[in-house]
């Protein structure tokens, strides 16, 4: 198929300037350098409206007001809404897109439905997170960051417009992985429309550990770093990696953990820890994403263990493209998407979610000498570059756009 440059449009709910890996390494940087892309999505400070040029794209931003409490949020995702409504029309009035895309929220899918329909364009719907089932789920358990009876309404509300409206709309869906595509396929949505797009990682030129975050943390040599990256909301549970840590410490081995990330569930994490005095791990906060590689890099094994709710059943996550990015070995759980990758790569190990499996799998990685875990990791590394580094990632979704493209104009 003849390739040619495309000009497609991205309405994201993302603040902008962004660190999000897909965002930055596919949507930026490998789709801008070989087509014209815009984005137009929210500032992450308080602001005017606004046009940047950064990473090969250029980005229009909506005003953001400051944001006091719940009710000043409402008021900036309105507010952007509607500045995004009117945006949009000086954009088409003065461009030809290609295509329009939109990520997660629905009423930007749904601007991006008038939009595809009115100028026949083709829409294309990115689902990276079932968020409104995590919505529902939370309104019903707890661990929601708004409040109960939003979160039960508008995780509702989203649930039915993004699988009954926007699903049935979109001329190609992009689930998370596989999995979730199966469960869109059991849903209704028609497998033709649905193509994975899963999260990757990029393998640097240079894997050394970095100086700076060993002295930081005073690692030691003869210690084992193990490091867990990501969010710690309530949702994830990593209370669980807590009681891993207190087995572990229980049978005398020297390690230390590095917990980098953040959440609404941190401070009780913390908790726990000084309870079990466990002064051995150490929560460094939410680092950026320029700096994950350097603490990544000072570690002996990587953690994803990911509580198995529904909503998080499906999920592709980053932190393990992280870990094997690096030649980190993983020990992980036994989601889909982790079994599969450790399955195929043998760079880790894979067990059941529960607690005395991640420790004796933890023990194992122990006891291997330096060499056996260098060879586990190096098979991350060749795993990742086949099938995960984003320029692998973003060849593949630019054949499915150009694709799209000439189906609407044959």
């Amino acid at each position: 198929m003849q390739k040619k440059k495309l000009k497609i449009l991205f309405i994201f709910l993302m603040k902008f300037p962004t660190n999000h890996a897909v965002l930055t390494n596919v949507y930026a940087d490998y789709l801008g350098k070989n087509h014209d892309v815009t984005w137009l999505m929210p500032r992450e400070k308080q602001g005017k409206r606004e046009l940047f040029f950064w990473r090969n794209i250029e980005v229009f931003t909506t005003k953001k007001f400051k944001e006091r409490n719940f009710l000043f949020k409402l008021i900036n995702y309105f507010s952007s809404y509607f500045m995004k409504r009117k945006i949009l029309k000086e954009l088409f009035k003065n461009n030809k897109f290609d295509i329009i895309q939109t990520r997660n929220d629905p009423m930007d899918a749904l601007l991006a439905i008038k939009y595809s329909k009115k100028y026949r364009i083709p829409f294309v719907y990115q689902y990276s997170f079932p968020i409104y089932e995590k919505l529902i789920y939370t309104a019903k358990h707890g661990g929601s960051e708004f409040p109960r009876f939003f979160s039960y309404i508008f995780g509702h509300i989203g649930n039915y417009l993004v699988h009954k409206i926007i699903m049935k709309k979109a001329d190609l869906i992009l689930p998370i992985s596989e999995w979730m595509k199966n469960d869109l396929i059991k849903k209704g949505i028609l497998s033709k429309k649905l193509f994975p797009f899963s999260m990757g990682a990029n393998v640097p030129k240079l894997l050394v550990k970095n100086k700076e975050i060993c002295n930081k943390y005073k690692i030691k040599k003869n210690e084992k770093i193990l490091i867990y990256l990501g969010n710690m909301d309530k949702t994830r549970n990593l209370g669980f990696l807590i009681e891993v840590f207190r087995k572990l410490k229980i049978k005398k081995y020297k390690f230390k953990v590095l917990m980098v990330g953040d959440g609404k569930d941190r401070n009780h994490l913390m908790r726990l820890c000084s309870e079990f005095k466990l002064d051995n791990v150490i929560f460094t906060g939410k680092v950026p994403y320029q700096k994950v590689n350097d603490y990544v890099s000072v570690a002996d094994i990587g953690l994803s263990p990911f509580n198995p709710l529904p909503f998080l059943r499906t999920t592709s996550p980053t932190k393990l493209m992280e870990y094997m990015a690096l030649g980190k070995p993983v020990v992980c759980n036994d989601t889909p998407e982790q079994k599969m990758v450790i399955d195929e790569s043998k760079a880790g190990i894979c067990v059941k979610y529960d607690v005395n499996e991640f420790v004796l799998a933890i023990e194992s990685l122990f006891k291997k000498n330096k060499k056996d875990l260098e060879d586990i990791g190096t098979k991350g590394i060749v795993w990742v570059k086949k099938n995960r580094e984003y320029m692998v990632l973003g060849k593949k979704l630019e054949e499915q756009y150009i694709k799209l493209f000439y189906s609407f104009n044959i």
